[in-house]
């Protein structure tokens, strides 16, 4: 005769197993947490790195800008370095262009988000300074319809702040009278 075992698990194999349960759980949020931070913190610098290229390109007696704007296709920002002509008017396509960030990602420049209002965002430096001649946004640039202008030769505006936000929030602040900017 078969002798019947109803033992089942013991409280103390129970919290074993509901404490290893707890620290996986701890170490994969960590993981994910920690890779979403890194990719906003990437995408700050990758902007940065742009308005830099953008500032430097100018000062060298290259007239132009960098346009940041969200595409609803690849579901990113595309941030795109043209030539201007004399009239800053962008002549044909980007010398260089980047995705960046993902349909979370959202910027936000002065209180006022880019992929909301479908904004496009355009800084300029001056050639000789190196200071902001313009940073606006508009909804079309190239029929000058919709344009405010943050900081640049119309605006008493000092600094102006790009803010990256996702899982975690990153911040470039951009001096008119310098050009200079930072990323926290």
């Amino acid at each position: 005769m078969l002798k019947k075992n109803n033992k089942g698990f013991s409280m103390i194999e129970l919290i074993v197993v509901v404490a290893i349960l707890i620290v996986a759980t701890g170490v994969t949020a960590g993981s994910f947490r920690t890779a979403y931070n890194a990719r906003s913190l990437q995408a700050a610098k990758t902007i940065d790195g742009l308005i830099s290229q953008s500032k430097v390109n100018a000062m060298s007696g290259r007239r132009n800008a960098l346009c940041i704007k969200y595409d609803d296709a690849k579901k990113c920002y595309l941030c795109s370095l043209y030539y201007l002509d004399a009239a800053n008017h962008i002549t044909g396509e980007p010398y260089e262009q980047r995705e960046v960030g993902n349909s979370s990602l959202k910027i936000i420049v002065n209180n006022e988000e880019l992929k909301e209002n479908n904004f496009e965002l355009r800084l300029i430096f001056n050639m000789d300074t190196g200071a902001v001649k313009t940073l606006a946004y508009s909804t079309n640039f190239e029929g000058g319809s919709s344009q405010t202008n943050m900081l640049g030769a119309h605006t008493t505006n000092k600094i102006a702040t790009i803010q990256l936000q996702s899982y975690s929030n990153h911040t470039i602040t951009l001096y008119k009278s310098t050009g200079q900017h930072t990323v926290s």
